[in-house]
This record gives C-alpha cells, structure tokens and sequence, in this order.
C-alpha cells in the first residue's frame, strides 16, 4: 500500500501527515499508535508521512505489513510478512498454518529478522487486522528495540507505527508511546474532500478491478447513509439484496448486474470499505464507525463542491419534513430515511407533494401505523419503497400511482394479512420482498398479472397454501424463494411453463409440498434448486425430471426422506455444470455415480443407509465427508483423475465381488474431516481392499506423464507383491517399479508420489496398509513421520524411492516393541539421504517375516540396522551403489549363527567401502554376485570349488547346497580363505568370473 498514488493528497491528508512526520522525527518517541480521524484516513496519511520519512532518508529501512482485516490474525502471519518485506526467505513461508497456530512463531526467521535490523535506523509501520499489542511481542518476532543505541550518533531512532486501535499498550520507563494520535475535526468541505478520494482509490483500486467509476463509489457511499438505518443495515449479510437497491436506483445498469463478476466485485467494494475503516463488522451486522461523517455532511446542508442531488437527503429520527416549506420540505427531497422511536407521536402527512423523490425508506418502532389512503398519490418517481419491520396491516390503494416503482421491501411486516387489489398495478416492479409476513395467507390470483418485467421474489416465511395462477406470467423472473413455506401443498401444473430465465429456486423447509410440476423441465437456465427438508416431497425430482436442466450448479435435496427409492442413479453427462450436490440423509439409490462430471468440487453425502457402490471418477472434490454413513454399507468406491486422453477407467475392473476402493487424489487432506470424526470409517466394506493414491494429476509434471496407460494398469485392487525375477534389476529402471511375477495378493495399497509437503492425516490409511509405495517426494524423511512404527501393523511391502530428505525408511522407539511382524519386502532407491535402512531398536519379533530387501543408490547408506534384529525370514539381499557403506549389519544379528539362516541370494554391487556383510555362517545360500567392492575381502562362509580348473581350493564333499558365486576375477583371487579343519562346514562352489560389474544377472 505504501508509495502507492492514485489521487493527489488533499490539504486534509497533507496537514495531517505533517503532523505524524514531526512524530516520525521525534528521537523521544519509539511506538506510534495512530488511529486517523474516527478510523478513517489513517493508512493515506501513514502513507504520505512515511514517504517522505523515507525521502528525506530518516530511516534506512521501510517495513510496511498490512494484514487485511477480514483475514485471522496469527504472530506466524505477521512475521513471515515481516520477513517477506526484508527479503528473507524460508521453506516455512509456504506452510499452512490454521489460525489455532497463532502463538507459533519461527526462532530461525526471528534470528534474521534481528540481524537484518539490529544496526540499522528502520520504520516498522503495522496494522490492518484486530491486534491486541502485548500478545504480538515484536521483541519475539525479532524486532530489535534500539533507541538507546542511536542515541549517541543520531536524533531519529527506529519507530514502529502502530496503525488502527491497539490495545494493552502500556507505557513503562523503558518504552516511549503516543498513544492514539488522530486527526483534529475536519471542516465540512474538507471531510467531503476526503470521501471523494476515497471514493476515487476504492474504483481504481486492483480488487475492484475498475468496475466502477468513482462517481458510481460515491453513490454507493452516499446510498449507505440511507440504507443503515442510523446505525445497523439489515441487509448486511446479503449482497444480492445491496445490489438490487443499486440496480433500482440505476446506479447499475442491467448489462452490468448480468456481469458474473458484478457479485464479487460488490463483495470487494464492502471489503474497501471496511479496510479503510468506513464501515465494520459488529457481529451479523455492518456498522459505520464511530460516526456516520457522510450522514453528517448530507444534514448540514453544505452546498459548496457536492452536486445537487447529493444535498437532497432527509435522514432523522422523528422528524418529517415540512409540507409547506419549498427550500427543506417534502418537494425538495430526493431520497429519504426516517425512523419514528414511538417517543413521540407523529402522523404522516395526507398526500405529500413530492414528485421527485426515489427512495423511501421508513421505519416504525411503535406498535401500529396506517397510511393515508392517498399517501403515495404524488410519488410518481419512486423507484424504492422500503417499509421492511414495519407494525402496518394494509398498504393504501394509492400505492398504484406508483408507476415507476422497480423495488418493494415488505420483510418481515408481521401484521400484513393481504395485498390490495392495487397492487397488480406495479407494472415495472423488478424486486419483490415479502418474506417473513407471518399473517400472509392468501395472495390473490390476479396479483401478478401485469408485473413482467418482476426478476426476484421472495414469499419465505409466509403461511401461503399454494401460488397464484397469474405467477405463471412472470417470464423475466429469475430467482423465486419460497423457504419455509410450511402450509405451502401446491404449486399449480403450469406455474413454471414460461420461467425459462429462472435461475435459482429455493423451496427449502417447504414441509407439506408433496411433489413439484411437470413444468419444471422447463427450467433450462437453473442454477439452483434448493429442496432441503422438504420431507414430504415424492416425486418430481432425482434424478429423470433433472435431465433437461443443463445449467443446474447446485442441488440440494437432504432430508428429503420421502424421496421414492430408485436402485440406480447416474449423473453422467446429465448435469455438466453440477458443483454442489447435497443428497444427505434420502433415500439413496445403491448405486449413485457422478463418473464424468467434471465440475463437481462439494458433494455431501450423509446418512445413506442404502447406498453401495458410489462412482466419483473424474469429479474436482476437494473433501469428502463420509463419515456419517451408517452400518458402513458402502460396498464399492472409486474416485480417479480423468485428466488423461490414455487413461480409461473400463480397464480398472475390480473383481467379481465389486467391493472394493479405488482412489486418486492430489491433496492429502482429502479426508480429512472423515478421519477426524471417526477412523472407524476405514471399517466399511468398500476398504476391505483398497488402492490410495495421493500425488498431483494436473499440470503436465513429469509424475503425471509418467502415469501411462501400462501402470494405471496396476491399479488392480489385487496389486501383486514384489517378487525377483532375479536378484537384480536395472539400474536404469530407478524410478519406476518394474514388472513382478505374480504370487499372492495384497488388496490394501497406499501410494503417495510427489509433492513438496508432507502429507498429514494419512495415518489412518497406513494403519490398515499391506503396501506402502513412498516416492517423488521431497519433504518426508521418514515413514515413521507419517505415522507411527507401532501403526504399521499391516504392512507387507515398503517400497521408497526418489525422496530427497528420506534419513530413515524406518525408525524403531522400542527395544521391547514387536513392531512390523509381517514385513515381508523393502525397496529402496535414489535416496541422496539415507544413512539407515531401519534406525532404532526393535523387539524379538520385529522384521520377523522380512524376505527380500533390496536397497540401491543410497550414497550416504552406513548401516542397515543400528541394533540387532532377527532375520529368520530373509532370502533375498541385494545392495548396489552406496559409495559409504561399510558394514550391512552396524551390530551383530541378534540370535548368531541362525539369525539368516533363510537367506539365499545375495548381490552387493558398486559398494567401494564394503569390508564385510555379517558374522556367522549363511546355510541356505545359493547365489551370490559381487562387483566392484574392493575391501570386501571375506565372505560369511567358507567354499570349496566343484570346477578344479580354477584353482585355489581342492574339492570336498559337504552336505551343504552349492553357491553359484559371481563377480570379478581379481576380487575372486584376492579373497582371504580362514584355515578350517572341519569339512562340513566347507561349502561347494561354483564360481563364475565377470569382466565388468555387472548390473544384470
């Protein structure tokens, strides 16, 4: 925001800033709290202040942190931003951290912070979101207090501005404060001055993105001092409503509220206002601030500089403008806001002359109020009439003189029973509210009849039992609302012919409809169709009558419970644009499948008793709630990417059986509000078996192109075990798996590729896993970081490859924890990291059934284990370029001699600082391959060669089987041979030389 003009500095903001430079200036002064004129203002005076401070070179450094008021303030948030504006960079910048986090702060990012400005003269000017001084700690976050060291060498020390209301700021004799300097009382000329550059900033602001010109702004801005109703807007929750206000003041053309952007760019205009303090938040409400200054430059009537139709404002408290008065009265009014308190009687004038009034906004706090019947008689320019709350019963017959009225706000006028007869008579009336008239029974038939040009209407809340026939006219209508509408049983067969232009319909807790028209097939443009809680409702929905409505976004139909139960449902290229969808608590078909549709990204899905087989292929879900599925009926479950021309979901077949899970996510909190509520959730018997895959499949990374048809292929949900065609396989085949001979099944796989964070919440997964697949990922450095050794009770396979930060595979806490019993393989590949296979200590039964380990291009590798462990189970050891690996085992294996007595291939490549691989003899081996390992000069057993041509050793009889050894001649020839006497520990050998170091066998 600093340094940044769009207007030229008014006298105001220059006068003022003067003020905050002479501050600035002050070598007494350390802590700035600077509040602005009644909140206002403050960050352009700050900001002309603080330019020239960094002009006129008072200060080495600018430090300018702004924290946008709507977002959760955190002590990480403001010191990463800090950070950001010193150019200081950290992996943590790019963390999530929820708001809960807000007491963390990073020690390392502070050091810098501290270095970067412990010598230096510096401005810190902070504020935007709600602080509270004492739990920021600047100190902590690494902001050096330094006054007293400039003391000596300079009259301007470091100062931080403290923009906005602070509080727990305390003045003690270390720490000089000026606490809430602010702005003096403007002049009415320049407080008006001030609002127009507001105005003027907020339209060319890069939020509103230009939409507006800064005339419309200050329309806008004017507008409020109407609409907020002295002090609270009641319609500060729905910007719809704020914008149809505009549309019918013609602030905003009809073009421009079609624009999509219009909503968002209305959302970004109230967030302007709120940062530079014009209105805030105060619960549901929007408030101005202190006071309404506009409120106060409309009643003063200053004339100078404000164009005409600005000064025509009425806007008091039991007070009415004079009939006769030509200058201040009735006819001279162009918009007008009052509120009668009951404090005092007053009587509305018969029949007011006020041709020029627009917007009539009244608002009554007594107990009863009646019209004069001809009290609109001369209104012929109004275009709203807002008599929203309300005590009236009727509306007066000349309410039909009003020929140009486009918005009527009748909510919440409890006493209204019926709508006259001249009220058909409102033939250009564009918005209707008359939500929550409790007494409004009966809406007569021709009501309706001339209004086509009615876009919203809104009948919530009212004991209507059924709509008039005439509805059936209102073709331009977009949005009809008709929530909590109990008495409502019907809706006539042709209301919804001609409303090809509707777009939302909302029939929510519409408790005795029983079923909706035939006619709603016509609704082509619905974006919306809300039938939550319409537990009477039967048929006219879900999903056949849904078919022509190409346009629906959103569908809502939860406890809708009388739903007629269908077997299957699909939505499959029926609804294209589908973004939401709430079914929760129906009747849910068995099988419901969203396969193709592209579009959806909130599916709730809760309590479906009946629901098997759910298909989400190719949906842009971002959660998943399926927690609340009773009974755990869910059978089957595939949720796959479809952003790939060659992957064809037909050849994922899952078995006869069709239970099962398969799934591809790229975020791993995809289930994260599943698995927080209820882990049991993984107890249903789609996840009896299961395929979870968790890595990005959009963009085009390299991950992504190399999931070709021929591996998505082994997403079977009967994925097979590793298993060695050989003891090797090629080097080159680093990053990916390579094909297995089929022996057994593992139906539970969690697979997690790429990424630069470490996946949270996968812990559940893992805990019911039989294959982990660990690869492409740059963050984890150990599966134990995922969850816990203990977790993996499952497991069967381990497979890591290609993590740059992987130290551990494994890490064991306990001596005495049987940890990984069923273990059977662990494959390790290209990790630059790894200095242990399996770190810690382990129990008895640990690694029991381990049976192949197959470790290569680990350069840092030390050790397998760094405790001693029984590996009764192993037959298959192959390790292969790891530059630093000394000993395979640190300590001996735990129970001796017996410990390996299954392994029978062995394959030690490129390893140059190999010296040994275990004590103790090895009786079941029968292959082994060694190249290029130097300082390997003796093998765990002792051989005698059955090929005499060789040389070296005379043949012997053993009853040991043979070893077929493999390697170089000059290793062969340099081996030390220990002096044995017993013969039948002598091992026969068949020994084949190799000129290189082989990587295939």
């Amino acid at each position: 925001m600093a340094g940044r003009r769009t207007v030229d500095y008014s006298v105001l903001i220059k006068r003022e800033g003067e003020r905050l430079l002479q501050c600035l200036k002050d070598p007494n002064l350390e802590i700035i709290s600077y509040v602005g004129w009644e909140g206002m203002g403050r960050w352009r005076i700050t900001e002309y202040a603080t330019n020239i401070a960094m002009e006129t070179h008072l200060f080495d450094f600018l430090i300018w942190v702004y924290l946008p008021s709507d977002e959760e303030s955190s002590r990480w948030k403001l010191q990463m931003s800090i950070a950001k504006s010193l150019g200081i960079l950290s992996p943590t910048m790019n963390v999530k951290v929820s708001s809960f986090e807000e007491s963390e702060i990073d020690m390392d990012i502070a050091a810098q912070i501290y270095e970067k400005l412990k010598a230096k003269k510096f401005l810190l000017v902070l504020g935007g979101a709600s602080w509270e001084y004492d739990h920021v700690d600047l100190e902590g976050l690494g902001i050096p207090i330094v006054s007293r060291w400039f003391a000596s060498v300079s009259k301007v020390v470091s100062k931080v501005v403290l923009v906005g209301k602070w509080s727990n700021i305390n003045n003690d004799q270390e720490l000089n404060l000026v606490v809430d300097i602010a702005l003096g009382s403007p002049s009415i000329s320049d407080a008006w001055d001030f609002f127009c550059e507001e105005a003027a900033l907020i339209a060319h602001s890069p939020s509103t993105k230009g939409y507006f010109c800064p005339s419309t702004v200050m329309n806008f801005l004017l507008y409020f001092s109407l609409i907020f109703d002295n002090q609270y807007y009641c319609f500060s929750s729905d910007t719809e409503w704020l914008i149809r206000y505009f549309v019918a003041e013609e602030f905003i053309s009809m073009e421009m509220e079609e624009d999509e952007v219009l909503f968002e760019t209305m959302n970004a205009l109230l967030t302007e206002f709120r940062n530079r303090s014009i209105l805030h938040h105060a619960a549901d409400f929007v408030v101005w601030g202190k006071r309404n200054a506009l409120i106060e430059i409309l009643k003063s009537g200053f004339s100078g500089g404000m164009p005409i139709f600005c000064r025509r404002f009425w806007i008091e408290r039991d007070s009415l403008p004079e009939e006769d008065d030509d200058e201040h009265g009735w006819e001279s009014i162009q918009r007008m806001s009052f509120l009668n308190t009951g404090q005092i009687g007053i009587n509305l004038p018969l029949t007011p002359k006020c041709h020029n009034l627009s917007t009539l906004i009244l608002r009554y706090e007594s107990d009863h109020i009646e019209f004069p019947q001809n009290f609109f008689d001369h209104m012929v320019s109004l275009r709203v009439l807002d008599l929203a709350y309300t005590p009236i019963k009727t509306l007066p017959s000349s309410l039909s003189s009003l020929c140009n009225l486009k918005l009527l706000m009748l909510r919440s006028c409890k006493k209204v029973v019926s709508l006259p007869t001249s009220f058909r008579a409102l033939k250009k009336l564009e918005f209707l509210d008359l939500s929550e008239c409790d007494s409004l029974k009966v809406i007569p038939e021709e009501s309706f009849e001339l209004m086509d040009r009615l876009r919203v209407l809104d009948l919530s809340k009212t004991q209507i039992h059924s709509l008039p026939s005439s509805i059936g006219n209102l073709h331009n209508l977009e949005h009809l609302f008709l929530c909590t509408c109990t008495a409502l049983t019907h809706i006539p067969e042709k209301c919804l012919e001609r409303m090809s232009r509707l777009r939302v319909l909302s029939l929510y807790e519409a408790i005795s409809l029983k079923s909706l028209p035939s006619s709603s097939s016509n609704l082509v443009n619905l974006k919306k169709l809300y039938l939550s809680h319409c537990s009477s409702l039967e048929t006219g929905v879900w999903p056949q009558p849904l078919q022509s409505l190409s346009s629906l976004e959103e569908l809502d139909l939860s406890f809708c419970n009388k739903l007629k139960d269908i077997r299957e449902a699909s939505f499959q290229d029926m609804l294209p644009k589908l973004r939401l969808v709430n079914i929760s608590n129906t009747k849910a078909p068995n099988c419901l499948s969203f396969r193709g549709c592209q579009s959806i990204e909130i599916l709730r899905l809760f309590s479906l008793e009946n629901l098997e087989v759910l298909d989400l292929s190719g949906t842009k879900l971002e959660t998943l709630d399926l927690h609340s599925l009773k009974n755990y009926s869910l059978k089957r479950l595939d949720i796959l990417p479809i952003g790939y021309c060659d992957v064809l979901f037909e050849e994922l077949h899952l078995s006869d059986d069709n239970v099962g899970a398969r799934i591809w996510v790229s975020d791993p909190q995809f289930f994260q509000s599943t698995l927080e509520y209820d882990s049991g959730f993984f107890e249903a018997p789609c996840f009896s078996r299961f395929y979870i895959r968790i890595s990005p499949y959009q963009g085009g990374g390299e991950v992504c192109k190399q999931m070709t048809m021929d591996k998505i292929q082994n997403i079977h949900l009967k994925r097979v075990p590793f298993v060695y065609k050989g003891i090797c396989s090629s080097h080159t085949q680093t990053h990916l798996f390579p094909h297995f001979k089929s022996r057994g099944a593992y139906c539970r796989h969690v697979e997690v590729c790429g990424g630069n964070s470490s996946p949270l919440d996968v812990h559940v997964f893992l805990t019911h896993t039989e294959l982990i697949t660990l690869y492409d990922n740059n963050v984890v450095e150990s599966l134990t970081n995922l969850c816990s050794d203990a977790q993996l009770m499952d497991l069967r396979e381990c497979r890591v490859g290609n993590c740059q930060r992987i130290k551990n595979i494994i890490f064991g806490d306990s001596r005495h924890s049987d940890i990984l019993e069923f273990l059977e393989l662990i494959w390790a590949s290209d990790l630059p990291q790894l200095t242990v296979m399996c770190g810690g200590v382990y129990g008895v039964k640990s690694f029991a059934l381990l049976k192949h380990v197959c470790l290569q291009c680990c350069p840092k590798l030390l050790t397998l284990f760094t405790s001693g462990v029984y590996l009764y189970s192993l037959e298959t050891l192959e390790i292969r370029f790891c530059c630093r690996l000394e000993n395979v085992f640190e300590e001996e294996v735990s129970g001796g001699e017996s410990s390996l007595q299954s392994l029978s291939k062995l394959c030690l490549l490129h390893l140059p600082k190999l010296k040994s691989v275990c004590n103790g003899s090895l009786p079941q081996l029968q292959k082994v391959r060694v190249g290029k390992c130097p300082k390997l000069r003796k093998l765990p057993f002792r051989v005698c060669l059955v090929d005499r041509s060789v040389g070296g050793l005379d043949s012997r009889s053993s009853s040991l089987p043979m070893v077929e050894i493999a390697g170089e001649m000059e290793w062969w020839k340099n081996l030390e041979w220990g002096n044995e006497d017993d013969s039948n520990k002598m091992r026969p050998a068949l020994f084949r030389p190799m000129r290189h170091a082989s990587t295939t066998m």
